[in-house]
C-alpha cells in the first residue's frame, strides 16, 4: 500500500516516496496493461526522470529518518549521541551545495534554512547536549573540538579585495581555530560551574552526615605531634591531588569505542571515584532530546480515554498506559506466572481503596 504526505510531516514523504520506489515494477505494469491508468493519469503518469528523482530524494531523506529514530528512542540513553547526529546533519546538508541538479539543491536549500532556524549556531543549540556528549567516556571534549572544526570548516569567508589567495587561506586558518577554541572554552568553562554546583549540593550533604564523627577525630589531630610538624614545614605539597573529579576524568584515557555500550552501567560501576560527577551524569544522560515520546503519550491516552469509555478513573488510564508502553518496549516474552503475587497484592489494594471510598460515601 501506497503511503499518503502528510505536508506537516516531512518524515511521511520518505515513507510515502519509498514505498513507491518498492513499486515501480507495478506501476510500469499498470501503464503497459491497463488502459484506465493511462486515461485517468495521463501526463502524471512518472517517467524515468521522475524514478531517478525518487530514488535520489528517497537515499537523502533516509538519512534523516535514520537519525529521527536514534534521537527520538525512549528505549536507551540519546542524549550523548544528539550533538553527533547535528553535526553529521549539517555536513550533510552542506555537501548537497554542490550537486548539480538545481532543483535539488533548492529543496535542500529550504531544509538547511529550517535547520539553522534551530541548530544552525553553534549556541543555539541546548549546552547540555553538550555536556552529555562530553559525559561519554568513548568521546569526552575531543568529540566536542573536532565537531565545532566541522562547523566552522563549513562557514564561508569573504576574500578581501586588497589579500592576496595566499593571506586570505592564512587569515582563515586562523579565524577558524579561534572560533575553535573560544567554542571549547565556552563549554568548558560552563560545564565547570555546571558541576561546581553540584560539589556543593552534595559535598554540604556529605558534611552534615559526617559532622558526628568529626568530634573524635579532632581529638586525634589536635595533638602536637613535632615529627609531623617538622615533615609539613620540610615537605614539598605541590604533588598534592587538589584536581576535581571533573578534571580528572576528563584527563584519563578515553574508553574504547565499542557498538553496545552502556552509558549508565558505566557510570553506575565508576560512582565511587566520581561521586559528584556520577550524579551530574545521570541527570543530564536522562534528559530526553525528542518531544516524540511525550506526544506519543497524550495521544495514546486519546484512544484510552475516549467518548465511550469516559468513566474510567486516572488511575485506571494510567495503568493502562503504562502497561502498554512497557509491553511495545520489552525485548524478552513475559511469563504471566512471575508476577501472579504482583497482581493479587494490587487487586487487593485496589478492592480495599474502593471499599473505603464506598464507606466514606455512606457515612457523608
Amino acid at each position: 500500500m501506497l503511503h499518503l504526505d502528510c505536508p506537516t510531516r516531512w518524515n511521511s514523504t520518505y515513507d510515502m516516496l519509498d514505498t513507491a520506489e518498492k513499486l515501480q515494477e507495478a506501476f510500469n505494469l499498470y501503464e503497459n496493461k491497463d488502459c484506465s491508468y493511462v486515461h485517468e493519469l495521463s501526463r502524471e503518469i512518472p517517467s524515468p526522470t521522475d524514478w531517478y528523482c525518487i530514488k535520489k530524494l528517497t537515499q537523502f531523506l533516509g538519512i534523516f529518518k535514520l537519525k529521527t529514530e536514534i534521537v527520538s528512542s525512549t528505549s536507551y540513553v540519546v542524549a550523548n549521541s544528539f550533538f553527533n547526529e547535528v553535526v553529521d546533519l549539517h555536513y550533510q546538508l552542506d555537501k548537497v551545495k554542490t550537486d548539480r541538479d538545481m532543483e535539488f539543491r533548492v529543496m535542500v536549500n529550504a531544509m538547511k534554512d529550517k535547520f539553522d532556524k534551530y541548530w544552525g549556531s553553534i549556541k543555539k543549540l541546548n549546552m547540555l547536549m553538550y555536556f552529555a556528549i562530553v559525559l561519554d567516556p568513548r568521546m569526552k571534549m575531543p568529540i566536542v573540538r573536532y565537531g565545532f572544526k566541522r562547523i566552522c570548516d563549513m562557514k564561508m569567508y569573504t576574500r578581501l579585495e586588497e589579500e592576496s589567495i595566499e593571506e586570505f587561506q592564512i587569515r582563515v586558518d586562523h579565524l577558524k581555530r579561534k572560533d575553535v577554541e573560544d567554542h571549547v572554552s565556552f563549554v568548558d568553562d560552563a560545564m565547570k560551574i555546571l558541576y561546581e554546583e553540584y560539589r556543593i549540593m552534595y559535598e554540604e550533604g556529605s558534611s552534615n552526615m559526617n559532622s558526628e564523627k568529626q568530634g573524635y577525630a579532632e581529638n586525634m589531630i589536635d595533638q602536637e605531634n613535632e615529627f609531623v610538624e617538622a615533615f609539613l614545614k620540610e615537605s614539598d605539597n605541590s604533588n598534592v591531588d587538589s584536581a576535581t573529579e571533573l578534571e580528572k576524568y576528563k584527563s584519563e584515557p578515553r574508553e574504547k569505542m565499542v557498538k553496545v555500550f552502556d552509558i549508565l552501567t558505566w557510570w553506575k560501576d565508576h560512582s565511587p571515584r566520581f561521586p559528584i560527577l556520577s550524579k551530574m551524569a545521570k541527570d543530564i544522560l536522562a534528559i530526553p532530546v525528542s518531544s516524540v515520546a511525550s506526544e506519543s503519550a497524550f495521544s495514546t491516552s486519546g484512544r484510552v480515554l475516549d467518548a465511550f469509555r469516559s468513566s474510567l478513573s486516572p488511575r485506571k488510564v494510567e495503568a493502562l498506559i503504562c502497561a502498554q508502553d512497557w509491553l511495545r518496549i520489552s525485548r524478552t516474552a513475559i511469563d504471566i506466572d512471575e508476577y501472579l503475587d504482583d497482581v493479587d497484592t494490587l487487586t487487593k489494594g485496589i478492592l480495599e481503596s474502593v471499599k473505603d471510598n464506598n464507606c466514606g460515601t455512606m457515612e457523608d
